[in-house]
C-alpha cells in the first residue's frame, strides 16, 4: 500500500502517504482536477473492494469517497472525461469472473450512475486512454481468450464505437497512456507470456 512520487526534474523518488486502504493488487486509477482515484482491485480471496479513495498531492492526504455500488473487481479499466472518472469491466468473482458494467463518478454529488456496458466479451485486465477528449478501451482477458478489439466511448450520448483491432497481441494487464493526439498500448501478458510490444494510436 506504499506510494511513491517521480520527480523528473532532480530524477528522485519520494514517498508520499501511503494508501490507507488494504495492500492490493490489479487496482485501476483516474485522474481529475488534479486529483488521483484508486479503485478495487485484489486484496485477498474474493469478495474484491469497491471502495473508491481520493489522493490529494497538493497535501499529501488520502479521502475515502462513495463506494462502486456494485460488485467490487479486480483490474476494471478507469478513465476520466469531461470532469467525470469512470470504472468498467474487471473481474467481480461472477460465475465467469468478467464483466461489463461501466460506471460514471461524479465528484461533484460524490455519487455513481451506471452507464452503458462496455461491448465485446466480458473481460478482465483490460485498458484505457484518453485521446482529445475521447476515451478508448479494450484488451484484456475473458479467462480463456487474449482479446485484441478496441472502442471509443462517447459519454454524451453514452455510447461505444468499435474502432481498430490493437494491433499487436491480445493482452493481460497491458499499460497504456495518452500523449498528445496519440494513444499508446503495450506490455502485459499473452497466450506467449510476458511480452515488450508496444503500439500507439
Amino acid at each position: 500500500n506504499d506510494l511513491w512520487a517521480y520527480d523528473p526534474a532532480a530524477n528522485a523518488w519520494t514517498q508520499e502517504t501511503s494508501f490507507p486502504g488494504s495492500g492490493r493488487s490489479y487496482p485501476s486509477v483516474f485522474v481529475l482536477n488534479n486529483k488521483a482515484y484508486v479503485m478495487g482491485g485484489c486484496d485477498g480471496p474474493a469478495p474484491y473492494p469497491n471502495d473508491l479513495w481520493e489522493y490529494d498531492p497538493a497535501t499529501n492526504s488520502w479521502e475515502q469517497k462513495a463506494s462502486l455500488p456494485a460488485a467490487g473487481r479486480s483490474g476494471p479499466i478507469a478513465f476520466a472525461v469531461f470532469g467525470k472518472g469512470y470504472i468498467g469491466g474487471g473481474n467481480d468473482n461472477s460465475s465467469d469472473l468478467n464483466s461489463t458494467d461501466l460506471w460514471e463518478w461524479n465528484p461533484a454529488t460524490d455519487s455513481w450512475t451506471q452507464r452503458a456496458d462496455v461491448p465485446g466479451l466480458s473481460r478482465r485486465a483490460a485498458n484505457a486512454f484518453v485521446v482529445n477528449n475521447i476515451p478508448y478501451a479494450g484488451s484484456g482477458w475473458n479467462g480463456s481468450t487474449y482479446l485484441v478489439d478496441m472502442y471509443s466511448y462517447n459519454p454524451f450520448a453514452n455510447s461505444w464505437t468499435p474502432i481498430a483491432n490493437f494491433g499487436g497481441a491480445g493482452a493481460y494487464s497491458p499499460v497504456a497512456f495518452a500523449i498528445g493526439d496519440t494513444g499508446y498500448m503495450g506490455t502485459g501478458g499473452t497466450s506467449s507470456g510476458a511480452t515488450s510490444q508496444f503500439w500507439e494510436y
